[in-house]
Order: structure tokens, then sequence, then C-alpha cells
């Protein structure tokens, strides 16, 4: 059947209209709306932070519906290069015109480098974020708390790098992101959100976050946080302030599975967490305080705000401690402790440590093997009584603040060269039943002849002790009573 020529000529004008139409929105798409969005993104972002902004390229592509941005630089007078990023791209899903929420397909960030300083007054190079003015009804999609409501299928970091430098305690700190990636973020409905979060350091220290995000009803997190080969004295300056020595070496290695939620305040959990530490050196000034080869605390559980700390296990290897005493009878490790600047006031109950405010500690198992503690001791005489006490093995289980349990204890060492002692017992938190059994054997007097001296008004040149004896504390006695053996020999 022949088309009439009403037909025909109302067919090309609705060809014409479509094909003129399609013809604006591409020149718009492609041409018009990248110049308004740079226009916009320069303007908005330079009045609300007040620093400089240029951007290389902005395209938009009407037909997938994403956004380009290319080369963006946020800079200031003092800082050329403040925030700056390769490439940002977002795509967002057509539907989003019929959608009360906003749907992002993807949003991917290239290249982000970031420069934050801390300067020695306390303040940073944060720009001031200017108030925004109310939003209009029906501009945005927002719920009746007024969170924007979207639904984000991934979005992307990728090749990142945050540069911190601390004017206070004059250090430069690297940061490179590898990937930072979110999945199926969403805050319409309770929906978890997969991320994952790489980090490097030039020192080849690795870093991961893996875990899942719940933004509605309220923010709930639960992942695991790991970190292999961490140089520990590259972060010493940032410790610096609590003590007075310095970390010469140590390499950190920590798992840390964790839970955490905001509901009517902080509730955190970590589970079965572990930390590793080997090759560590410790020094004051001059001095080698000590050195350890090896140390593990595992099965770390810690509950917040119920102030609660389990650990299953602390293992230590390889330890060597030097100590001395000096004429005044100050022990060089107390150097450590670094003076406090402001003086703690104590008025009212509201500044007593209560039991209720203590941390609830409990400590499955310690272990100390293979470690040394030398210790010289000038108080008694100007040449020093040098002892070195060599730790084949020492155990202690059960360790509480508020103990409630016996504690079971195995400790085996060599003294100097010749002497062995052996305790084994239990530590009773009620103090009034046998605690432990002490054995010494072949204790040479003459290198302890500082200590006995004043006592025996004499110097001793030769001889030998074996002791064999039980600690029992009397109940209402501060001292605790000795029972056993003293054999003396040569």
């Amino acid at each position: 059947m022949a088309l009439s020529v009403k037909s025909i000529r109302r067919l090309k004008i609705t060809s014409i209209t479509v094909a003129s139409l399609t013809l604006v929105y591409t020149l718009l798409g492609f041409f018009v709306l990248p110049l308004v969005v740079e226009h916009y993104l320069v303007s908005i972002t330079k009045d609300k932070t007040g620093h400089d902004v240029s951007v290389a390229n902005v395209s938009v592509n009407p037909f997938t519906f994403e956004l380009t941005v290319e080369q963006f630089f946020l800079s200031s007078p003092e800082q050329p290069a403040y925030l700056t990023f390769q490439q940002l791209q977002v795509n967002v899903a057509p539907t989003s015109i019929f959608s009360d929420a906003y749907e992002v397909q993807s949003v991917q960030l290239s290249s982000p480098e970031f420069t934050l300083e801390l300067h020695e007054d306390g303040s940073t190079n944060l720009p001031q974020i200017k108030g925004s003015e109310p939003a209009q009804p029906g501009l945005e999609s927002t719920d009746e708390a007024g969170v924007v409501l979207a639904v984000l299928s991934l979005v992307e970091l990728l090749d990142g790098k945050v540069t911190i430098k601390d004017d206070i305690r004059q250090v430069t700190k690297e940061i490179l992101i590898e990937r930072l990636s979110l999945v199926n973020v969403s805050t319409v409905e309770q929906a978890l959100a997969d991320y994952l979060l790489l980090i490097n350091t030039p020192e080849q220290e690795h870093i991961s976050v893996k875990g899942k995000l719940q933004l509605q009803p309220f923010i709930e997190t639960t992942g695991n946080l790991s970190a292999a080969d961490i140089s520990l004295p590259d972060y010493h300056p940032f410790f610096k302030e609590l003590y007075q020595g310095q970390l010469d070496k140590g390499r950190l290695s920590i798992m840390l599975p964790y839970d955490v939620s905001l509901q009517e305040g902080l509730t955190a959990e970590l589970k079965n967490a572990s930390v590793h530490l080997s090759n560590l050196q410790l020094s004051l000034g001059q001095q080698k305080l000590a050195t350890l080869r090896q140390a593990a605390i595992t099965g770390i559980h810690v509950l917040w705000p119920q102030q609660v700390v389990q650990v299953g296990a602390v293992f230590v290897s390889g330890g060597d401690i030097k100590a001395t005493r000096s004429e005044a009878g100050v022990i060089n490790w107390l150097g450590l402790i670094k003076p406090s600047k402001t003086p703690v006031e104590k008025k009212g109950v509201g500044n007593e440590l209560t039991r209720s405010s203590v941390l609830s500690l409990l400590l499955a198992q310690l272990t100390l093997e293979k470690s040394v503690l030398q210790f010289n001791d000038r108080s008694v005489s100007l040449e020093g009584i040098n002892t070195q006490v060599n730790v084949d093995t020492f155990s202690l289980k059960n360790v509480a603040l508020n103990a409630d349990q016996p504690m079971p204890l195995s400790l085996s060492m060599q003294l100097n060269k010749t002497a062995k002692i052996q305790v084994k017992g239990v530590l009773q938190p009620t103090f009034d039943q046998d605690v432990a059994n002490v054995v010494v054997n072949n204790l040479v007097l003459p290198e302890f002849g500082g200590y006995l001296q004043p006592y025996l008004n004499t110097d001793l040149v030769s001889g030998m002790v074996d002791v064999d004896f039980k600690v029992n504390n009397v109940i209402g006695s501060e001292l605790p009573l000795l029972l056993g053996d003293v054999q003396i020999k040569q």
C-alpha cells in the first residue's frame, strides 16, 4: 500500500526533527557541556578552597553518560602542586534520570597525588572549606536526614601518592596507594560494600585493608588489616614524644581482624589479632639498652568500650638487655621516661583511677627463651658488680591485672658462668599458700661480695653455696617466709 503524500511529509518532518534534536544533543553533549562542567568545576573549587585550579581537558560522552577530567591541579602560592590527579572518569547510569537516587556505574581516579603539611604551630595546609548555601528543594536527591541518596557500583583509586611533611617531628613520609576500590556502595538501603586498600612505601613495606562496609541504617565495617615488614625506625619520629630513647632497628608485621560500628557511639572488636617483631635494637644516647631477635603476640582479642584485652600468648626469644646502676643508685633505663611538661592535677574523685576505669587484661601465657640480662651495679663499689643472667626458659600463665586464679610459674636460668637457678611454682592471687620452689646450685659468693661486704665487714675470697627452699607468703605479713636448706661449699 503506497503512502500518501501527507504521510510521507509527516515522516520527513519527524525524521528531520529527530535528526536535528540528535545533532543538537550531540553538539551540546560533546562540545558545550564540557565547557560548562569545566567552568563550574574550576570556579566552585576555587571559591570553596581559595586555591588556584587548572584542568587540562574535560570531555563528556552524552551517549554513554561518561565524564572525563584530565590533569587536574589544585595549587597555592606556597605549594604549586597541593592536589593533582591525571584522570577522573565518572560513568553515570542512564536510569538515574528516572530514579530518586544517583546511580553511578563506575568512578575511577588515576594517579592522584596529595601533600599534607603539619606545621609547628599545630596547623595544617588543608584548605578551609567555605560553607555552602542550603540546597533548593528538588535539586538534590536526599533523604529526610539530609543524606545524599546514591548507589555506586564501583569506585577505584589507582597509583596514588600521599606525602606527609611533619615540621614538628622534622620528618617526611611517602605513602604509595597501589589500589583503593569500593564495590556496591549504597546509601539507599542496607547493603554490604566490598572494599580493598593496598598501600606500599618506598622502603618496600606493604599494607592491605580488606573488608565489607555498610552505610545504612548505621555505619558498620568488618575486615582485616595486615602489614608486612614495616621498618619501625622510619616511624620513630612519630613516637619520640612518648620516650627519650632511639629505636635503631626493628621490623613489624601485624594481622588485625576487626569489627567496628557507629551506632549510639563507637563499638569495636579485634578478633584473634597478631603482632610479630624482629631484630629490634633500642638505645639511649650512645648506650645500647636492648636487642631482641624476635617476639610474637598472638590471639589478641580487644573489646571497646568494654575495655577488655585478652592475649593468647606472648613469646620472646633472643633478648639481650643491658642495665646499669650509677653510684647514686639511678638505673639507666629510667632515662627512657620523658618528663611531663604539665603537672597532673589530682582533685576530687574524677581524677582517681578505679577498678572499673582500668583495662581488664588477661594474658594466657608468657614465654621467654634464650635471653641475656647484663647488669652493672656501681652503687656498691666504684668498680661495679657485673652480673649476667642467661635465661633458658621463663614461663608464666594466666597473667591478669585483677588476678582471680593461680598463675603457674616456671623459670630456668644461669647466673654468671656457674650458678644454675630453677624456679617452679604457682603465684596465688590470695597470697596465702606456697607459691614457689627455688633451687640454686653453684652460686659463687665472691661474685656478689660487694653486696655482702657491708654485713660481713670482710672480703669474700672464695666460697660457693647451694640453696633449696620454698617461698611461703604468710597472711598479714609484708615479707615472704623462706623455708628450706642452704649448703655452703668450699
